[in-house]
């Protein structure tokens, strides 16, 4: 059976574009529930991986891989589509109002 895709757009797309972006901190997003949260492209364990950070002193730190990009919940069954689907609505709001950007695909 084929996998649900809630995403519109590719994990790589979303982290190319946030590292071209100086700082490459994206702040004032909000989680499906509500909280404030912040993001960026950066790797862990030798791969490249968006960190979502969220809660008081940032103290909720959530990693969105590649392989799990288009999956509501992480390999260790953490709930990451509060943070994905505010950080793909991100990317596609970012494109339509930003020419500086369209050559990220």
């Amino acid at each position: 059976m084929a996998k649900e895709l809630f995403h519109k757009n590719s994990f790589e797309a979303v982290y190319k574009l946030v590292k071209q972006i100086p700082g490459k901190k994206i702040d004032s997003l909000k989680t499906t529930g509500g909280t404030e949260f912040w993001f960026e492209a950066t790797t862990k364990d030798s791969k490249d991986v968006l960190h979502a950070n969220s809660g008081r002193n940032n103290q909720s730190h959530i990693y969105i891989f590649a392989d799990v990009w288009y999956d509501r919940v992480d390999n260790k069954g953490t709930w990451i589509g509060h943070y994905s689907t505010p950080i793909d609505e991100w990317y596609t709001k970012t494109r339509r109002s930003s020419k500086s950007y369209d050559n990220i695909k």
